[in-house]
């Protein structure tokens, strides 16, 4: 509880009368009943509950003259009540002179003490216990001026000795001595009733009611709240809730709140700055219209603040005259003819105060348009040029509608697939994808990718040269990095342009023997660079079959005769690799003899078969060899397919002899002699 106010209701107590009993028969009690309210520091009842509380009295100065501690009360709108002396008895010494109640709840500081009322100053009557005994009082004790009027000073006489009194009290009939009627009716009654100017107590004396207090303070209306949309703001002298419009809108922030509300993170409020571009620029000498610049200041927003930079030189400054005039034509003199020195360089007017003029004036605006500054060097010849404006720039301090900056960073949710659908209505919408390394941005229609390590890198290969393209359509034909099977990344070359792009080069031929039907390169899982470099350029005449033969699966084989021309292409199915291909049976529909025959040559003799596919072989069971080719066409001289001797195109053999062979090529029989002849080629998968 913070700063919680104690107000005494009431103290009352067991005390009620000063009559004298014996100890047997009523005992003046040690403890005390009072009640009371807890505010808060807002002026409203303590919140309701159990609270711990140290109870003390003090004297006028503070000094404790009774403490009782760690005491439970029950607090409901904001009232107490509590028994004194249960655990610490208050004894009559305590109530010898004022006394004051201190409270203190928990460990807070104690409250401000309240002055004690008469109840409990009761306490003091038992001291009359003391007399409460049978002859303890003494003659002597007495004051004959009690017994005026009641007792004859005569009849006494000869009585006064104590040794005397004793029998006589014992023996004589002492009702003529007590004037009865005298008494007053409280001797008798001791009702409070029938005291004679009793004093007015106030009603809340007799019960005990926080309603019958005068000047009680005011509570809270407890249950009640404030409507919809409405928050407390306070609590009005009646106790009723003072409701306003609740919670915090854009119309009741700061525009330049943003920061705050953000811990720092966010600020809409930005330093712009226009510069000359025509800078550095010579100052002519004695030339009192001056040397002049312009700057076009854009659309920056509404101003918080206006500067202007300057840097120049010059042989004497105390000859040189600054001013710079605004969009409107009003003038800022910024330095006239003063100091010494050959440099000028400040700011205006955060760093220097201007001569004349009052940048403050476009707080509040927009200061767009042309600004324009001129430098008069009234010192030095007609035409010479001893100093320099390098540069010159206006600042505007803006709290802009229109951007938003970051002091930190800008968390975006992580996936690897869209959290959302893309669409009209959520353009602007973004992710950022781990695995592709990329930061998607919804246009309305689909999600671009903003790479932030570039595709195709070592860092962040694509699968294939067809997924690359698909990420970043503005690849050109190079060297890229893909890694197929999430394994270890490796360089192929891409053609990115023909026959729609996408293509990832799988084997490359040397004008050779190296890579005919008959290579065990075509089935296994080995791979091939014979360049020194292990370069993938397509255009080196070197045999090579790259890891993209092995684990890239495709659905599109091309070979080409060269790089990318004099190129064929078949279609496959199912997407596998073309290690896996190659290890399968004929597959038939491979480009057209024409297409094949125009490339690599013919003289004719073998016109006939014309078989085309993906592992091309006859099926002739006799003794001998005749001809393959693991893409292209297969020819014979006889009008079947049973004994071929001819073939063009790759991985090629013919002429009935597994070593007339070429990697790109053609074998055939020409004019009785086997022909043909073998040259540069590639092979590529999409």
């Amino acid at each position: 509880m913070n700063r919680q106010e104690f107000w005494a209701l009431g103290l009352t107590g067991t005390l009620a009368g000063l009559m004298l009993f014996s100890t047997a028969a009523l005992a003046v009690p040690g403890t005390t009943q009072i009640e009371g309210v807890l505010l808060s520091s807002g002026g409203g009842p303590a919140a309701d509950g159990n609270y711990s509380v140290t109870l003390s009295y003090v004297d006028a100065g503070g000094a404790p003259l009774w403490t009782e501690g760690a005491q439970q009360i029950a607090v409901k709108a904001g009232q107490f009540s509590a028994k004194l002396g249960e655990k610490t008895p208050l004894l009559p010494a305590v109530f010898a002179k004022p006394v004051q109640l201190l409270l203190q709840v928990g460990t807070d500081p104690a409250l401000p003490a309240v002055a004690v009322s008469s109840v409990p100053l009761a306490l003091r009557a038992g001291v009359a216990e003391g007399v409460d005994c049978s002859g303890c009082i003494k003659a002597a004790a007495l004051d004959p001026a009690v017994t005026q009027g009641f007792v004859k000073s005569s009849d006494l006489q000869g009585y006064a000795k104590v040794s005397d009194l004793s029998a006589y009290a014992k023996t004589a009939d002492l009702a003529d001595y007590v004037k009865a009627s005298s008494l007053a009716k409280v001797a008798g009654t001791g009702a409070y009733a029938d005291l004679a100017n009793a004093p007015t107590f106030a009603k809340v004396a007799t019960t005990g009611s926080y309603a019958d207090l005068i000047n009680a303070p005011v509570l809270a209306k407890v249950g009640a709240a404030c409507g919809t949309g409405l928050v407390m703001k306070g609590i009005k002298a009646d106790g009723l809730y003072e409701c306003v419009a609740g919670g915090v809108d854009a119309a009741s922030l700061p525009k330049d709140g943003l920061d705050e509300v953000s811990n720092g993170l966010l600020t809409n409020q930005f330093n712009e700055v226009a510069t000359s571009v025509k800078v550095p620029i010579d100052i002519a000498d004695a030339f009192p219209a001056g040397t002049t610049d312009e700057i076009n200041v854009p659309d920056f927003g509404i101003a918080q603040e206006v500067l202007v930079s300057v840097d120049l030189t010059n042989s004497n400054i105390s000859k040189v005259k600054i001013t710079v005039y605004d969009p409107q034509g009003a003038a800022y003199v910024l330095h006239d003819q003063s100091g010494t020195g050959t440099t000028i360089k400040s700011t205006w007017p955060s760093l220097t105060k201007l001569v004349s003029g009052d940048l403050s004036t476009w707080v509040g605006g927009n200061p767009k348009g042309k600004w324009s500054i001129s430098i008069a060097d009234i010192a030095g010849v007609t035409g010479g040029k001893d100093g320099k404006l390098n540069a010159w720039s206006i600042v505007v301090k803006t709290l802009s509608n229109k951007k938003v900056g970051f002091n930190g960073a800008l968390m975006f949710n992580v996936a690897t697939a869209p959290p959302i659908n893309c669409e009209a209505s959520t353009f602007g919408a973004a992710y950022a994808n781990p695995q592709d390394k990329a930061l998607y941005v919804c246009n309305g229609k689909g999600w671009a990718a903003v790479y932030l390590t570039l595709p195709g890198s070592k860092e962040n290969p694509a699968t294939s040269c067809k997924d690359l393209l698909a990420k970043a359509p503005a690849s050109k034909d190079g060297a890229y990095w893909i890694n197929p099977d999430n394994s270890t990344p490796y360089q192929v070359w891409c053609d990115m342009t023909t026959d729609g792009g996408g293509w990832t080069l799988a084997m490359r031929f040397k004008n050779d023997t190296k890579l005919g039907y008959s290579s065990t390169l075509w089935t296994d899982k080995n791979v091939l660079n014979e360049d020194g470099g292990a370069s993938v350029d397509p255009s080196l005449n070197a045999n090579a079959k790259l890891g993209s033969f092995v684990n890239l699966a495709g659905t599109t084989l091309r070979g080409c005769k060269g790089v990318t021309d004099n190129c064929f292409k078949q279609d496959y199915g199912a997407a596998k690799p073309l290690q896996a291909l190659f290890n399968e049976n004929f597959k038939s529909g491979g480009p057209s003899r024409s297409a094949l025959v125009a490339a690599f040559g013919d003289d004719g003799s073998q016109p006939y078969c014309n078989g085309t596919g993906i592992n091309n072989y006859n099926g002739y069971s006799g003794p001998g060899t005749y001809s393959a080719a693991r893409f292209g066409l297969v020819g014979n001289n006889e009008n079947d397919c049973a004994t071929t001797d001819s073939a063009w195109g790759f991985g090629v053999y013919g002429c009935s002899d597994a070593a007339q062979s070429c990697g790109a090529g053609a074998r055939f029989w020409q004019s009785g002699a086997c022909g043909g002849n073998c040259t540069q080629g590639t092979l590529w998968v999409r």
